[in-house]
Parts: structure tokens; C-alpha cells; sequence
């Protein structure tokens, strides 16, 4: 058995079917739909819109429609989880005594601190400046900065004079080398220790 191919199941027959539908009901159309994207959404998130999709046949219901979220990457943000990590390089000069930057972020320009004595790879947190936590929109993540210390790679005379009398004052702690298999808490070669040994 196999439903009549004239009224294709539906037991009547439209004897003069419309033009546009051919008795369907439904014509195919292309239009824009519009989608509420949540804050704090995460990548390969799938949304469901009801009733969005294509309608049934004779009056029948629509379905939905699926949009699926892919999220594009960031030149200046890295997020993980609700929370965003950026990387500021900044002068030895500001790693050592301190210095006050302003950065862009999703909430405007931000001040942002560089503690004197940073070292290489410190972070800096400026809270709840991060991503939306998708349950509680009252809550965010934190927005946290990686110190990136440039050290020079070429110096004067006046400069290197400059680097080795700080040196002898500040490293005579650190002439000595002791090679671990792990770094301990209290041994920290100095920082002008470092810049030394990139200069040679």
C-alpha cells in the first residue's frame, strides 16, 4: 500500500490549488530572525528558538530553529572560563620602580597598576571585570594581566656602566649559581642578574 498520488494521504483533493503554495499551505520564504545572545555564553553553545522554524503543512505547527554559538577569537583577550587573561609588555625601568598603565577592556579604559619589583610572568587582577557568569548576571569573572618585562637587547656604554654598578650593589647575592631540580621560594636570582646574562 502507498498513499494516492493525487491527495498524497489527506482523503481530498483541491481541485484548483493555490499558485504559490500548490495546496501545501506553507511557501518558502527567506527572512531575518533575530537572536538574544546571553552574556557569559560559551563556545559551541547551542540556542533554541521555538516556534522558529518551518511551519507544517495545512496550519500545522512550526518547529524551532538552532543556532549554534561559535565564538571568535580575541587579539587582545584570552578567556578562560568567566575569566580574561592579557599579556602587557612593559620597560625593565617600570618593572623595577613601578608605573601606573591604562588598557582597554570591554568596560572602557581601565588603570592598571605595575607594582615596583614586578617580575617576569606576575599577574595583576582588576576584579570582576571579566566574562558574565552565564547563572548569576550579577557576577562576573576577573580580567587578569600578565607583566611581560622587555629587557633590552642592545646598550650603550653609558647604559651597560649604568646596569653593572646597580648590579654589583643589588646581586652580590646572586653570584653564585646553585642548579635545582626545582626553583625553592627563597633563592631568586636578581633581576639585573637576568638582564646581565641576556646582555652577554
Amino acid at each position: 500500500t502507498a498513499p494516492c498520488e493525487r491527495c498524497e494521504g489527506h482523503g481530498t483533493v483541491i481541485e484548483k490549488p493555490c499558485p504559490s503554495c500548490l495546496g501545501h499551505g506553507r511557501v518558502r520564504v527567506t527572512r531575518n530572525v533575530g537572536v538574544a545572545v546571553p552574556a557569559g555564553v560559551a563556545n559551541n553553545t547551542r540556542l533554541r528558538l521555538a516556534n522558529q522554524g518551518e511551519v507544517g503543512e495545512n496550519g500545522g505547527a512550526a518547529g524551532d530553529l538552532y543556532v549554534d554559538i561559535r565564538i571568535k577569537p580575541d587579539d587582545m583577550f584570552t578567556r578562560d572560563d568567566d575569566d580574561l587573561h592579557c599579556w602587557i609588555k612593559v620597560p625593565m625601568s617600570w618593572a623595577v620602580l613601578g608605573h601606573e598603565v591604562e588598557i582597554d577592556t570591554f568596560d572602557g579604559r581601565q588603570t592598571l597598576d605595575i607594582p615596583a619589583g614586578s617580575q617576569p610572568d606576575d599577574t595583576v587582577t582588576l576584579k570582576n571585570l571579566g566574562v558574565t557568569h552565564l547563572d548569576d548576571k550579577n557576577e562576573r569573572g576577573d580580567l587578569v594581566a600578565h607583566v611581560v618585562v622587555e629587557i633590552p637587547k642592545k646598550l650603550s656604554d653609558d647604559e651597560r656602566e649604568l646596569i653593572e654598578r646597580f648590579g654589583e650593589m643589588h646581586d652580590t647575592d646572586a653570584q653564585h649559581v646553585v642548579v635545582k631540580s626545582r626553583p625553592s621560594s627563597g633563592a631568586k636570582k636578581g633581576f639585573f642578574s637576568k638582564l646581565k646574562d641576556a646582555l652577554r
